[in-house]
């Protein structure tokens, strides 16, 4: 059977057969292969039916990332640009926040599924350790499940369980069903499929968008640890924390780092700000130290703005 076969022709069937979107979540353990297994999934959809490259940006490390780019996907749409089957990997979903930060991501980003993605027909998929770690009300939405089952060291493939997810609107109940191909006339059920490996053209950049998360992520949870006093920063906080350790102050230049609304990151500036966090005090010395607000030119942007009226002071 062809690699990714089965399941390119389920989301192709659904997204421009039924007119649907789809949702899919890959449970397994650290290690078990859910990232690469995406990656690959996405990379064979594209080459395949959009006939394209994936695009990086469309691998998202949090809420705020994917918020981002179904606003993105929507933009596009209302210009009448077509956007059918895309595919945006919630990565590592949850790792980053608590139970009721996560649940609360969970929903919003389910309900802006359940609003825009079907007149879209957007593909998201995500990893998670446990499907438990969605409720009850979002483990309903979801359209397709993939468990990891074990790694193939001979043939160099993950293997999995892909199942339909079935929901009964009478108790709430969720059926688990095996995708069916036609073979010698009959329908076989597929109870389980192997991927290889994404391309390195794919799996590098991955690895290193990752790296930087996970930096700053670390970095973020440090400098809480360090100030217990004050709220815990949030996965996107965390990331703008280490960004600026290295320099960049510019919320322009962030949002641009993080794939994200320039707005958003001016938002969350004025919000660790109102957590007790010093920004103004952090660019000067490299670290939070008092509280104090932070200057206009990091949370709106303008300090470009500001060398330019420089510039011409000087040319006059």
């Amino acid at each position: 059977m062809i690699e990714g076969q089965v399941i390119n022709s389920a989301m192709y069937r659904r997204i421009y057969k039924e007119n649907k979107h789809w949702v899919q979540i890959n449970v397994g353990s650290p290690g078990s292969g859910k990232s690469y297994q995406q990656l690959r999934q996405a990379e064979i959809w594209y080459n395949r039916t959009l006939k394209k490259k994936f695009p990086l940006e469309n691998i998202c490390f949090t809420t705020e990332s994917v918020m981002g780019r179904l606003n993105y996907y929507a933009d596009l749409a209302s210009k009448g640009i077509n956007v059918k089957g895309e595919i945006i990997i919630y990565e590592e979903a949850g790792v980053s926040q608590g139970s009721l930060d996560f649940q609360t991501s969970m929903a919003k980003i389910f309900n802006y599924v359940m609003q825009s993605f079907r007149s879209m027909n957007l593909i998201l998929l995500m990893n998670l350790p446990y499907f438990t770690m969605l409720n009850k009300n979002t483990r309903m939405l979801a359209t397709f499940r993939m468990d990891s089952v074990r790694i193939d060291k001979q043939l160099k493939q993950s293997i999995w369980k892909p199942y339909y997810l079935h929901s009964m609107q009478q108790d709430g109940a969720i059926w688990t069903i095996f995708p069916k191909v036609l073979s010698n006339g009959f329908y076989e059920s597929v109870e389980e499929v192997g991927y290889y490996l994404p391309s390195d053209e794919l799996k590098v950049p991955y690895e290193k968008k990752k790296a930087e998360f996970l930096k700053g992520l670390i970095g973020g949870s440090l400098i809480s640890m360090e100030h217990k006093d004050k709220k815990r920063l949030t996965a996107l906080q965390m990331q703008i924390y280490n960004l600026m350790k290295e320099g960049i102050v510019n919320s322009g230049e962030i949002a641009r780092k993080l794939g994200v609304n320039q707005s958003r990151i001016s938002h969350n500036l004025n919000y660790m700000t109102s957590k007790g966090y010093d920004i103004q005090g952090f660019v000067a010395s490299g670290g939070f130290e008092a509280n104090s607000p932070p200057p206009k030119s990091i949370l709106v942007g303008e300090a470009e703005k500001s060398e330019k009226l420089k510039e011409l002071e000087v040319e006059k």
